[in-house]
């Protein structure tokens, strides 16, 4: 299966795709122009935002607008008049971290992890945001907190802390306000290029960008083993999101970043938007109540 170009964004770090089914928009960024585009689906029509620090982070929130997390804070921000207003900073005065990828889980909170700019090994940490902006690290010494997504059951978090080159899977003990480690659900080899986004399927199956890996593939994570992929033109594939009204179609953000001018002439379409239709729906992801 090979994944088409959408949109010609040619993103530095693309990033973070999310769906919102009210508005129906697909939602990206450039983490470090820092640039949010959206995309009305209907119509493909594309506008973009552009702010102060890296951006790394949108979700749809309960009240129409969006959360973003920009640097090492939460922001609201509404896309109609552009009004961005800063709700928390998880790690004030760290200006040399920044947040990076999340999830909403299913009571509206948002599970946000942060990284060091430089990526400074254990720097990191993954940390839940609650409905009165409360917020409680729940997993320490991460490099690059990345991809993350839960069972279908909702109460096991699989979570990418990508140079460690695996997917962990944590048991949600929601009654003692804990993640614990359960065990490693994906090893993946080194010649798949580093785990970065994913998305999860109705079949519970983990779809999962490969940075260096010119791809996305589909992973069991109960068993550990690769099930199907998808080529993209472009070495570092950074995320993935099911879109569309039915949830049938998958976006992938791509990256410029680390590719010298040949390849970037070999691979022109590196840090464009590219779509595929994998043949299985997406699990739609939880609104943010924050």
């Amino acid at each position: 299966m090979k994944a088409e170009q959408l949109y010609a964004s040619q993103c530095y770090l693309g990033e973070g795709p999310a769906w919102d089914p009210r508005t129906e928009t697909v939602y990206w960024m450039d983490i470090n122009a820092p640039k949010l585009f959206a995309m009305d689906w209907p119509s493909r029509k594309v506008k973009d935002w552009t702010f102060d620090d890296d951006l790394s982070f949108v979700t749809p929130a309960n009240d129409g607008k969006l959360l973003l997390a920009i640097g090492t804070c939460l922001h609201r921000f509404e896309p109609s008049s552009g009004t961005l207003t800063k709700l928390l900073d998880l790690e004030p005065g760290l200006t040399d971290h920044r947040c990076n990828d999340g999830i909403v889980d299913r009571n509206g909170q948002v599970w946000l992890g942060t990284t060091h700019r430089e990526h400074t090994q254990e720097s990191g940490a993954l940390f839940k945001i609650d409905q009165q902006l409360g917020f409680k690290k729940m997993i320490d010494k991460l490099t690059i907190s990345n991809g993350m997504a839960w069972s279908t059951a909702t109460d096991h978090l699989y979570h990418i802390d990508s140079p460690t080159m695996k997917v962990e899977s944590f048991e949600w003990k929601q009654d003692e306000d804990i993640v614990s480690w359960e065990r490693t659900a994906i090893k993946i080899p080194t010649d798949h290029g580093a785990p970065d986004g994913m998305a999860m399927d109705v079949e519970g199956m983990l779809w999962i960008a490969h940075w260096g890996g010119y791809g996305v593939c589909r992973w069991d994570p109960r068993t550990g083993k690769e099930l199907d992929r998808i080529d993209v033109p472009a070495p570092h594939v950074t995320s993935c999101a099911f879109i569309g009204p039915d949830l049938d179609h998958l976006v992938i953000t791509t990256a410029r970043k680390e590719m010298n001018d040949q390849a970037k002439l070999e691979f022109p379409m590196s840090g464009d938007l590219f779509i595929a239709v994998p043949g299985v729906k997406g699990l739609a992801r939880f609104v943010a109540l924050v």
